[in-house]
């Protein structure tokens, strides 16, 4: 498995391009702090977006939206400092982990990985 810091100048065009490739893709949404331990915000919903709303620094988030039509569920991380995609050996992504400066982490865990056909 391989980890990749994702640099911050490129957080908005990967984060949509992830969403575009993987849109629908189910995934686990939680979020790990120390005060409330590690909390499952969704377990395995499909993926409508992961957007960066990166303005001057100040206010920045990333909102990671799960769902399906009827019943969607937003979360914002806000005051983003890191980014790690997670991939596996096939370089197929595994999960995004978003690291929050108040917040904690929140992991994007995706439950199916497409096979490789050879």
């Amino acid at each position: 498995m391989a980890d990749k810091r994702l640099p911050r100048e490129e957080w908005t065009t990967v984060l949509a391009r992830l969403s575009e490739e993987n849109a629908g893709r189910p995934v686990d949404l939680r979020v790990v702090n120390e005060a409330l331990g590690d909390q499952a915000l969704a377990e395995n919903e499909p993926l409508v977006a992961i957007d960066a709303d990166l303005e001057d620094g100040i206010d920045d988030a990333i909102v990671i939206t799960v769902g399906r039509e009827d019943d969607i569920l937003g979360h914002t991380v806000n005051d983003p400092v890191s980014i790690w995609l997670r991939y596996d050996d096939q370089g197929r992504l595994l999960d995004i982990d978003i690291e929050s400066r108040e917040e904690g982490r929140t992991l994007v865990a995706f439950k199916d990985v497409p096979r490789v056909v050879a």
